[in-house]
């Protein structure tokens, strides 16, 4: 079909695994603001413009955590 054929063959995506930036933000403990400036500053994973939407993919949030895990920060 027409739809199926404007979609990238490199990329899929399963139903469900984007967020929107207060779902992530939510998941995160953190108002979306902070989020948007983690983005910003390259400390957080770009999101996908889908149209006029913003989305995260559900990867990269679990990308983000297990990397501040393995990174703990030294602030006590």
């Amino acid at each position: 079909s027409y739809e199926s054929a404007k979609m990238s063959p490199q990329l899929s995506v399963l139903p469900g695994s984007c967020l929107t930036l207060e779902e992530v933000a939510k998941r995160l403990n953190v108002c979306r603001r902070t989020l948007e400036r983690e983005i910003s500053a390259g400390r957080f994973p770009q999101p996908l413009r889908i149209g006029r939407a913003v989305r995260v993919l559900e990867s990269d949030v679990v990308a983000y955590l297990n990397s501040l895990r393995s990174n703990p920060s030294t602030t006590t």
